[in-house]
């Protein structure tokens, strides 16, 4: 599963990169819409708290 998941992430358009800012909640729904799963609580959380 997670290297299927490294898989997507690698040719994902929705993600963007900005170190030091916390990911805004539309990044994460646009990924999740692209990835075709929802993205675990923890991991959401951390996205937005740490990205």
């Amino acid at each position: 599963m997670y290297e299927q998941l490294a898989g997507k992430l690698d040719n994902a358009t929705a993600l963007k990169w900005y170190p030091g800012h916390g990911a805004q909640e539309e990044w994460m729904a646009q990924a999740e819409a692209e990835l075709g799963f929802s993205l675990p609580p923890s991991y959401r959380w951390w996205l937005k708290n740490y990205f």
